[in-house]
């Protein structure tokens, strides 16, 4: 807003001045290193002729009198000999020695004074006005629309701040028990992981049976298992060649089968090498042969033994 005001004083000489003043609060986007700049444009004139140079001196106040002072031209002396033919173009603020540092939507006083000669505004002392630099804030803003921000741009803090309660934050249902938000903070329920965390049940399930574990079995202990299931019938070793890694099985211990079922008949070896290599006794509650028996060693029997040829060697 543009604002002319004339006043009327008088010199200790008793020569008539009349000076014009305009003021102009500018919201300037040049890249300077100051805070902030208000220009100052008037017509300075003595006894109806314009004064050819003179002094200008201003103070910004934020009270109609006393008050504290914001702002002083004369500590730097930026704004002697200003006047030029009555004329005058000033800029407050533009001096990194004397900056000019005011609060958007803020009410200041300005107090002039030419050539050392204080003028008035209307009688008044001080001239009234509204501050349209410096810093916003939210108590300037009215909110009847949402901010939206041009692609690819964001909204950033200082290292140390963040928006706290900025967004609406919204929790999916599958994540209400993990997280919660109370306006302000996101929240980690952080008893809740540590429940799961130690749930060896509620881990499990969350895998597929084929991932759960680590197929390489190593140990130097004893393995029991109540079921092995090769997918040909339960309890059995059948086509055994069709899984990959190493077919043997290798134990210093003795190894018991309550039954070995290859599919084709219970107590039976079939398709798959027909070599029993131990260090210790076998032990067959029943042997049948439909072809040879080879035996390097001694035979005990506690029953007869049928074969339609027994080759001991």
């Amino acid at each position: 807003m543009v604002k002319r005001v004339k006043m009327r004083t008088f010199s200790r000489k008793s020569c008539k001045l009349v000076f014009v003043i305009l003021l102009v609060v500018n919201l300037s986007f040049l890249v300077l290193a100051v805070d902030d700049l208000l220009a100052l444009q008037g017509n300075v004139l003595e006894g109806g002729v314009n004064l050819e140079t003179g002094n200008v001196t201003v103070y910004i106040f934020d009270a109609v009198s006393a008050g504290n002072v914001i702002y002083n031209s004369s500590i730097s002396g930026e704004l002697n000999d200003s006047i030029s033919s009555g004329k005058y173009d000033i800029m407050l603020g533009n001096s990194s020695s004397n900056e000019l540092s005011l609060k958007y939507g803020d009410v200041y006083y300005i107090e002039m004074y030419v050539n050392d000669e204080q003028l008035t505004f209307g009688g008044a002392q001080r001239q009234v006005f509204q501050s349209s630099v410096g810093n916003i804030s939210s108590v300037n803003i009215n909110w009847t629309n949402d901010v939206t921000l041009p692609v690819g741009k964001n909204f950033t803090t200082s290292s140390t701040g963040w928006f706290k309660g900025l967004f609406n934050w919204t929790i999916s249902s599958l994540s209400l028990d993990w997280l919660s938000f109370d306006g302000a903070s996101v929240i980690f329920n952080q008893t809740h992981f540590e429940r799961n965390l130690s749930d060896v049940g509620v881990r499990v399930g969350l895998n597929t049976t084929a991932n759960i574990f680590n197929q390489d079995l190593n140990t130097t202990n004893a393995v029991t298992f109540a079921t092995v299931d090769t997918g040909n019938g339960a309890m059995e070793i059948n086509s055994i060649a069709a899984f990959t890694g190493d077919q043997n099985l290798g134990t210093g211990d003795g190894v018991t089968f309550a039954t070995v079922d290859t599919g084709f008949g219970a107590n039976e070896l079939y398709d798959m090498d027909q070599h029993v290599l131990t260090t210790s006794d076998v032990t067959f509650a029943d042997l049948n042969v439909t072809g040879w028996l080879n035996i390097s060693g001694a035979i005990n029997a506690t029953g007869a033994i049928s074969a339609a040829t027994l080759d001991t060697g």
